[in-house]
């Protein structure tokens, strides 16, 4: 397999719009073990950025069928038509009521 294209942006840079796109796609997380298909649910902006020079935090929540999972860490996160970008992406288990999808959690402060 060819190495995915990284997103075009540095990580500092990246926003919530960046990911827009992305929302209800398949995406895929790359961990040494084994490679995870997710669907991303969304990317949520918080109401204020620190300051006004920087971006507006945010956070991506993912889902899977896939219950074998990585321990929290920095994995690469890849979708087809947007790229990929290495991030810490933290599991945070099932999902509440649906004990088959377990959910990812990205954080951009």
């Amino acid at each position: 397999m060819s190495q995915p294209k990284p997103l075009d942006k540095s990580l500092a840079d990246l926003t919530s719009a960046d990911f827009a796109p992305g929302v209800a796609q398949p995406w895929t997380l790359v961990t040494p073990q084994l490679d995870i298909p997710l669907i991303l649910e969304s990317a949520t902006e918080q109401a204020h950025a620190p300051a006004p020079t920087l971006r507006k935090p945010f956070s991506l929540m993912f889902h899977t069928q896939e219950m074998r999972y990585p321990p929290q860490g920095t994995y690469v996160l890849r979708q087809d038509d947007l790229g990929a970008v290495e991030v810490f992406v933290v599991p945070l288990g099932p999902l509440l009521g649906q004990p088959d999808v377990f959910r990812y959690q990205v954080c951009f402060n």
